[in-house]
């Protein structure tokens, strides 16, 4: 495939041609971990294994990981950053495989990343989605190039915008073989007090290209990646339904949020609201999608036992369409790419999303649930949990639905310790309760490293 080579290309000319530059500082780091994971049951409890990146396996006994990042300041105040990581566990398909290969250029006007990046959590591991509704942090990051804004950039008082346009490679084992990814993004943040801000915007994705063993080869050339850009119908070298709707595979999110700033912390509200088609974009599947509160206290003035809370409600049962109803969304599903909303068979947003029984496509995409996380710790101590109460309801296909829904409740607690320059422990514990299962109690013991 010649994907990932463009990519490695590309990450290489980067770096390359900025450390031409004059650096004023050179810093790096190298970190190792290993982790024992025990279950009840076959599969591990849910929440030791989901949004952990791609690294666990649902069945997985044991996991190491290791990684090196450094950065280079430049003069300009330019920074070059980069990092290498890989992990190795068992009972999974690929058992090593790379974790994270980037090299990331930020400068005041534009940040530029090549290769394969985690996308960045602001709630500290505490939300269902690791901040995005579609990108969760349930599979390994996609190779790519990034381009967006640093940050907010401002264009009068007040008002300040938010971009990013990016193309990526799903360069796994899937359906339609070397599919292409096409992303872009676009918020207002506005400025509603001298304390508070809102921010307004809109990310979309679309697969497209790639080979098809049922339909061949799809339209790659510039034009049909105009037609994508716009969601515009395919030509006549697209398939059917590409032609009578939009070329490629289109998914995309509403984000709206609310910060409020005081003495003792930020108070976040946020909202994130999928689409798949018109109906979606005309808001006709409210209220999908999830709606979230985060408090992070302001542990440099105060010093606080209490670090961070998460409080979420996720649901994905409307869309669009009853029973029976044609124009129904059906989530993270396509006819065309079959694979969907996935990547090495792991789903890329949100992790209560699940493949069928032949791990070729998805099967359930209706679900409804509360969560709950919350975070403290003293000193070198550190103690994470997690509650999730939810339903299953299946899908609206006819041999898929769930009725009356699986209720599942989901359990999570971890326990950090912080030796400093000697590394850290962590003891995890987690336990499932639902219909349709065996109750399910797992531990994880994890150590790591870094080296500075």
């Amino acid at each position: 495939m010649r994907s990932p080579k463009l990519y490695l290309l590309l990450l290489l000319t980067l770096m390359g041609s900025v450390s031409l530059l004059h650096a004023q500082q050179l810093e790096y780091k190298a970190e190792a971990g290993l982790s024992l994971l025990r279950s009840s049951q076959r599969n591990l409890p849910f929440w030791m294994q989901a949004n952990t990146n791609g690294a666990i396996g649902s069945e997985s006994n044991f996991l190491i990981h290791g990684g090196l990042e450094g950065q280079y300041v430049f003069t300009n105040g330019w920074r070059l950053s980069g990092k290498a990581s890989l992990f190795y566990r068992d009972e999974v398909p690929t058992e090593l495989q790379r974790d994270e290969f980037f090299g990331h250029l930020d400068t005041p006007w534009l940040s530029l990343v090549v290769g394969a990046k985690r996308n960045r959590d602001r709630f500290e591991g505490l939300s269902t989605v690791q901040d995005n509704f579609l990108i969760a942090g349930n599979a390994r990051a996609i190779p790519g190039v990034l381009v967006e804004a640093p940050q907010a950039l401002k264009i009068f008082k007040g008002v300040a915008l938010d971009y990013g346009l990016g193309h990526y490679w799903l360069n796994d084992d899937r359906f339609v073989e070397d599919a292409r990814l096409h992303y872009k993004r676009l918020a207002a943040i506005i400025n509603i007090s001298p304390r508070s801000t809102v921010r307004a915007g809109i990310q979309h994705y679309a697969q497209w290209g790639g080979n098809s063993p049922e339909r061949g080869e799809q339209p790659t050339g510039f034009s049909d990646f105009i037609d994508v850009f716009f969601a515009r119908r395919g030509g006549d070298a697209a398939a059917d339904t590409d032609q009578a709707n939009a070329l490629g595979n289109h998914i995309g999110i509403y984000e709206l949020e609310v910060n409020h700033r005081t003495a003792y912390g930020n108070f976040r509200f946020y909202h994130h609201h999928p689409f798949e088609d018109g109906s979606g974009t005309r808001l006709k599947n409210l209220p999908d999608g999830i709606w979230g509160f985060y408090f992070d206290p302001n542990t440099t003035e105060y010093t606080s036992f209490f670090k961070g809370m998460v409080l979420e409600y996720f649901q994905t049962t409307d869309q669009s369409g009853e029973f029976g109803d044609s124009g129904r969304d059906n989530y993270f599903r396509s006819g065309v790419y079959r694979s969907g909303w996935t990547y090495d068979g792991n789903i890329l947003g949100l992790p209560f999303i699940s493949m069928d029984a032949t791990g070729l496509e998805i099967g359930n995409n209706r679900v409804r649930g509360v969560h709950l996380g919350l975070s403290a710790g003293r000193n070198a101590w550190l103690v994470k949990t997690k509650l999730t109460a939810w339903e299953n309801f299946g899908s609206f296909r006819l041999d898929n639905r769930i009725d009356p829904p699986q209720q599942i409740l989901n359990t999570f607690i971890s326990f950090q310790y912080d030796f400093g320059t000697y590394g850290m422990v962590e003891l995890q514990t987690a336990a499932d309760w639902g219909d349709g299962f065996r109750d399910t109690y797992g531990v994880n013991l994890g150590y790591r490293i870094s080296i500075q």
